[in-house]
């Protein structure tokens, strides 16, 4: 009996899709997502050009959050079925 419960618990435990995130989680992700978006939308916008008010970017959506924590900086998934996910995200969206 304690040889099942040892290898059931090992295996509740291991990650299909491990992430790739620093201690600050998605919340530092999320925020550097949205200053690369103000960034970017800073060269295009043209509302209230003479005021310099503009809107504040929409936060990112979630699919573009987890494809980014699951993806290594070499541009590689982190595990081979995170690459099917992120493949079928890219060709949904």
């Amino acid at each position: 009996m304690a040889g099942s419960s040892e290898e059931s618990s090992r295996n509740s435990f291991k990650e299909c899709y491990p992430a790739r995130l620093s201690c600050s989680g998605y919340q530092k992700l999320e925020q550097s997502l949205m200053v690369k978006k103000e960034k970017s939308r800073q060269g295009t916008s043209s509302e209230n050009v003479e005021t310099g008010v503009t809107s504040p970017p929409s936060p990112p959506f979630h699919h573009v959050k987890w494809k980014r924590t699951r993806i290594k900086k070499s541009g590689a998934p982190s595990s081979e079925q995170s690459g099917v996910i992120i493949e079928k995200i890219v060709s949904f969206f």
